[in-house]
């Protein structure tokens, strides 16, 4: 279950609503990677986004995944 927390970070990472299922696909996506290899395949991810221009729906559906993931996992490792 996702604490308020959470489900605040994970708004607050893309700017918008999320809902429960995306935030839990996104957690689960992620799940085996640390953080700071998250981090980085986000910055490459908004490199090639930009480089097309802004172009590419699956590209940002990714990085939005991940903003989810990072928000979710940088709450829970500050909860601990």
């Amino acid at each position: 279950m996702l604490s308020k927390k959470e489900r605040r970070a994970a708004h607050n990472a893309v700017g918008g609503d999320v809902l429960d299922h995306d935030i839990n696909v996104a957690i689960e996506k992620w799940q085996d990677a640390d953080l700071v290899s998250m981090q980085q395949t986000l910055g490459k991810a908004l490199d090639v986004f930009t480089s097309a221009g802004g172009r590419g729906v699956a590209n940002a559906d990714e990085i939005d995944l991940l903003r989810i993931a990072i928000a979710v996992r940088e709450v829970r490792e500050n909860a601990s």
